[in-house]
């Protein structure tokens, strides 16, 4: 049941990238106006 550790850091990982993602993507939309 090792791999189940890592495949949760794996989503955390992957859902910390799409949080930073959405926001850099939020934020040039909000500079372009």
């Amino acid at each position: 049941m090792r791999w189940g550790g890592s495949y949760c850091l794996q989503v955390i990982a992957n859902k910390k990238i799409f949080k930073r993602e959405m926001f850099s993507a939020w934020m040039s939309k909000r500079e372009n106006g």
